[in-house]
């Protein structure tokens, strides 16, 4: 009976420091997080221009003219193109440099930490960087193209058909680091038995890497899914940095959208609309990306 007692007072005990120690985190998401974010929402649903005392509920009018808005459609497609070069062209990359790692190399250890350095750079500090890089007359990048002769156009920031795709691939490299190490993480956790089993059954290595890695390394696509995704709907330093938008809204993306409207066209209601849409979205899309890699996984 007292051994009954003193597991119910531990578990109350346990229960009781458990909340003691979230509950400054939970108070200040909710005060700077939670708070603002329903605030935002509330917002959206008015013509507040964000200095007004007074302001009157329009309903879904805001919502309305925002899926009619040229420009906030090319940014979201600026998005969409973001995360297809950051979700597929990187993740492969990524998972194809971890299995490299993984077979710790000789100077592994240097490999590691030239593909993460960039993770800890500024993205302003890369994206100004990069602008003179790509210099159309005096970068190092138009200096290359001509070296190997490629009929690619040297002004890639000036190109309204190509600055959303070299920005998106300035974000590859500096957000490679991160993704590696994520792979490279489930990789070291997998069950090394499987995969020597199916090497004693003669399976080729993109067998093995497709039949088994893979399947084994769901969690980890759980994770790298949900960065990705979040990641590439916040995206704003590079691309502002980088080119500001331009040319003309061809690097429009969504977060630039939404900093533009309030705070350069004084349309704040507008803009938390546009905010409430780009939460939602990658919200969908996590719950269905999720939801279909639960069901492989079972």
């Amino acid at each position: 009976m007292t051994t009954k007692k003193n597991r119910t007072f531990k578990r109350i005990a346990f229960g009781s420091t458990t909340v003691a120690y979230i509950t400054p985190a939970l108070i200040i998401y909710l005060v700077f997080v939670i708070t603002p974010g329903l605030i935002s929402l509330f917002y959206s649903f008015t013509d507040w221009n964000g200095t007004a005392t007074s302001f009157k509920f329009i309903g879904l009018e805001n919502f309305r003219q925002l899926f009619r808005d040229p420009v906030f459609l090319i940014s979201i497609k600026n998005n969409f193109i973001y995360l297809f070069f950051n979700g597929l062209v990187q993740n492969i990359i990524a998972l194809l440099l971890a299995i490299t790692l993984n077979e710790k190399l000789k100077g592994y250890k240097i490999y590691r930490a030239s593909i993460f350095l960039p993770y800890v750079l500024t993205p302003v500090g890369v994206g100004i960087a990069f602008i003179y890089l790509l210099h159309p007359v005096y970068g190092v990048i138009r200096k290359l193209f001509d070296l190997f002769n490629l009929p690619i156009s040297a002004n890639l920031l000036g190109n309204p058909n190509l600055a959303v795709f070299a920005i998106a691939v300035v974000q590859i490299w500096l957000s490679m680091g991160i993704m590696v190490m994520v792979w490279l993480a489930g990789i070291q956790n997998l069950n090394k038995d499987l995969i020597a089993a199916a090497q004693i059954d003669g399976a080729s290595n993109l067998q093995i890497l497709k039949n088994v890695i893979v399947p084994l390394l769901m969690p980890s696509i759980i994770v790298v899914t949900v960065l990705t995704i979040t990641g590439n709907f916040k995206a704003y330093d590079l691309p502002w940095s980088m080119t500001a938008g331009g040319p003309g809204y061809s690097t429009y993306f969504s977060s630039i959208f939404v900093y533009k409207t309030a705070f350069e066209y004084n349309n704040f209601s507008y803009a938390m609309a546009g905010s409430a849409v780009i939460f939602i979205i990658p919200l969908i899309l996590i719950i269905i990306s999720v939801g279909i890699i639960r069901k492989k996984m079972e």
